[in-house]
């Protein structure tokens, strides 16, 4: 998907909620996998239960967004402003900054208590950062929402 603008294209354009044979198409299994990881690192009392491969899952999710937004502009634009679903205001912007306080939170309290998964917890973060960096780097809009919520900050 890196480089390729057409790659990049289809999958920003594929996060309707079902393809055309009744499965979840590509951008709607990453939003499934994001979602999915939040709702547990939301509902967890201490570091959150998950395996190895529900996190390179949401690892995997997050390198497949990096290279999607990796220098095309339009698709950096649009994940920024356009609603995922009629049904939501959601973009896939806010979606990924939503993750931002849930895998701080999973990490801290996986420093704190001397977990395992800590480790691979630090590696999501990373991923994570990379790619909001990406982001930011070549979206105007993605970085001045980013540095006017204080939240954030």
């Amino acid at each position: 998907v890196l480089g390729d603008n057409d790659g990049q294209s289809f999958v920003a354009s594929s996060y309707a909620p079902m393809g055309p044979d009744g499965e979840a198409a590509t951008g709607r299994q990453v939003l499934q996998v994001i979602a999915g990881f939040q709702s547990v690192a939301d509902n967890a009392q201490g570091v959150p239960p998950l395996a190895g491969a529900e996190l390179e899952r949401v690892w995997y999710a997050l390198h497949l967004i990096t290279t999607m937004v990796h220098s095309n502009p339009d698709v950096q634009q649009v994940a920024v402003e356009i609603p995922l679903s009629v049904e939501t205001a959601e973009t896939l912007f806010s979606t990924v900054m939503q993750l931002f306080p849930a895998m701080t939170k999973c990490v801290l309290q996986a420093w704190n208590e001397g977990s395992q998964a800590g480790a691979l917890l630090e590696y999501l973060l990373c991923a994570l950062l990379t790619t909001l960096v990406t982001w930011f780097d070549g979206c105007f809009s993605a970085a001045s929402k980013f540095a006017k919520s204080p939240v954030y900050l």
